[in-house]
């Protein structure tokens, strides 16, 4: 084990800006930077405070829940550093939500689509693979906001599907870190629920029977240099032909080129272009092992 003689010369909390609604909360992350240049994740070892309560409080792992109007500053403090961030939460009187899936592009204008020439298609997506969805709240002043983080979600029938609320600890593997995330456990139509207050949005989604035929990893062969990062992006292509953004929900499986073992989307990637390289198929098996099939 070798020990470095660096020490923390700064925090750094992201979002350096979060808006939230009375009642909601949003996960901080915290990162140190030391007099080497290296960074490292300080979101469970920092102390998170607020400087108004009356306004927010803070969980031990950085998740700022919002207790009244108003704007705080959230801070994370190790030693004799410490980053702050600033969290509003909106006065305004919310209206109503909408659900969309969550790769929607500018969602908060685009969930729902404005002025659709057709009605948008009922949201479905395939059994045991996690799908993601967003909440967007509109309040009367007009403004609207990413209330994905703030409300409580909630299934008609969890025997078909589930959705989780959990904010999730980061860096580590619990399951599914964030919310909004539903997961089908059988086919059917079921009603997903994102409320706030006394305020609800409600979504009709279909769960379907596909499967998992192959993933697609890319970029096929990234070139990254040492101590720097390469973000990977893998789709899921299922038996009915439809595909989905599967990148949050892969998991690593085995050690591939030397590669850490620790690590999750970029290890389970380049496995999968190891796979190829030696002639072996990355397919049915392999996509659903990748997504916990």
């Amino acid at each position: 084990m070798n020990v470095s003689a660096a020490t923390l010369s700064g925090i750094t909390v992201a979002p350096g800006n979060a808006d939230v609604t009375f009642g909601g909360g949003h996960q901080f992350i915290a990162t140190g930077t030391f007099t080497d240049g290296t960074k490292q994740d300080l979101t469970l070892t920092a102390d998170w405070s607020a400087t108004n309560s009356a306004i927010a409080t803070v969980s031990p792992f950085g998740f700022a829940a919002a207790s009244g109007p108003g704007q705080t500053s959230i801070a994370a403090t190790l030693g004799a550093q410490t980053g702050s961030s600033s969290l509003l939460v909106n006065p305004g009187a919310l209206v109503y939500i909408d659900i969309c899936p969550a790769d929607t592009a500018d969602p908060l204008n685009n969930c729902p689509p404005l002025d659709p020439v057709a009605p948008p298609p009922a949201i479905s997506f395939p059994k045991v693979v996690p799908y993601g969805l967003i909440a967007i709240g509109t309040f009367t002043d007009g403004s609207r906001e990413d209330l994905t983080s703030s409300v409580r979600w909630t299934t008609s029938n969890p025997s078909l599907a589930t959705i989780s609320n959990d904010p999730g600890i980061p860096g580590y593997i619990t399951g599914v870190t964030t919310q909004g995330v539903v997961t089908g456990v059988a086919s059917g139509h079921v009603t997903l629920t994102a409320t706030a207050g006394a305020v609800s949005g409600t979504s009709d989604v279909i769960v379907t029977d596909s499967t998992p035929a192959f993933l697609t990893v890319t970029p096929i062969n990234g070139v990254v240099q040492q101590g720097l990062t390469q973000q990977f992006t893998v789709v899921a292509t299922f038996i009915d032909n439809t595909t989905e953004l599967v990148t949050p929900y892969v998991l690593r499986s085995r050690r591939c080129g030397g590669l850490s073992r620790r690590a999750r989307v970029s290890e389970r990637t380049r496995r999968c272009n190891c796979d190829r390289q030696h002639r072996r198929s990355c397919g049915l098996d392999d996509a659903k092992r990748a997504i916990g099939g």
